[in-house]
């Protein structure tokens, strides 16, 4: 039983959606050239001294450079969570 109603109208979304263009700007925040290690609550350099471009894909520009972890850092960390 429907209790009377009519269930056969259905209703179309509209397909016509307006997308707003990406943020490019990071003038907003604050950010820091490089980015260290973040290790047992204290930013710490790698060892190895290695880092890596992050890159902002709204528009392709270098944001910072980011510390990477040596292999056997981080498997030790992954060892300490597990």
């Amino acid at each position: 039983m429907n209790g009377g109603r009519n269930n056969t109208a259905k209703k179309k979304a509209s397909t016509n959606w307006e997308y707003s263009a990406p943020p490019e700007s990071t003038d907003h925040i604050s950010l820091m050239s490089n980015y260290d290690l973040f290790i047992a609550g204290k930013f710490t350099k790698p060892k190895e001294g290695t880092y890596f471009n992050s890159i902002n894909p709204a528009n392709e520009t270098n944001i910072a450079k980011v510390a990477l972890p040596a292999k056997l850092i981080l498997i030790k960390l992954l060892l300490q969570l597990g």
